[in-house]
């Protein structure tokens, strides 16, 4: 008999404690009044991916595991503070995040080590660079310019402490979007 290869579709996030997840979560429900149709993240799905792995067959776990213990071997700790928003044009309608005004060379330093530890075990590098954010909305169309709503929110800093790297598998259960933490590996 044939041995069935099981694929998992996986990411690598920082995960947030409920304080930072309800300060964005209203942040989300202040943009509903100016928005026309899109998908919100759902508070227990809010994230911040630091690398998107994509479908793997399930032995290659370890491998994922072993990058990101030997990525926070050399990375301490640190603080950010989320307190912009920005957009992508998908299609043309807008995904719309929350952005970090500090801890961004923190961050861009996290994602590279763990870019270089995972290509030693052959997952692909990152082509795009790598723009921390976590995502509020998908498909948004929005009932002003982007700018306006930018001036209308009126942002408050969130502080938020980075002490770990959570290994993510997303699956749908009864067609609801679930993002599973699978491993967690502390930084010093």
């Amino acid at each position: 008999m044939v041995e069935r290869k099981i694929n998992m579709r996986v990411f690598i996030a920082i995960e947030f404690n409920n304080e930072v997840k309800e300060h964005i979560a209203d942040i989300g429900y202040r943009i509903n009044k100016y928005r026309i149709g899109g998908n919100y993240t759902p508070k227990d799905n809010l994230h911040m991916t630091i690398k998107f792995i994509g479908e793997v067959e399930k032995n290659s776990i370890k491998k994922i595991q072993s990058a990101m213990d030997k990525t926070v071997q050399s990375i301490p700790s640190f603080n950010i503070v989320l307190n912009n928003i920005g957009r992508f044009i998908q299609r043309g309608k807008s995904l719309i995040w929350m952005g970090v005004s500090e801890g961004t060379q923190d961050l861009l330093a996290l994602h590279e080590a763990l870019d270089n530890n995972l290509s030693v075990h052959g997952f692909p590098r990152d082509r795009r660079s790598f723009t921390p954010h976590i995502t509020i909305g998908r498909k948004i169309n929005l009932k002003l310019p982007f700018n306006a709503l930018e001036e209308n929110l009126d942002l408050e800093p969130m502080p938020a402490h980075i002490d770990s790297l959570t290994l993510m598998e997303s699956t749908r259960v009864e067609g609801k979007l679930l993002y599973i933490p699978i491993y967690r590996s502390p930084l010093n």
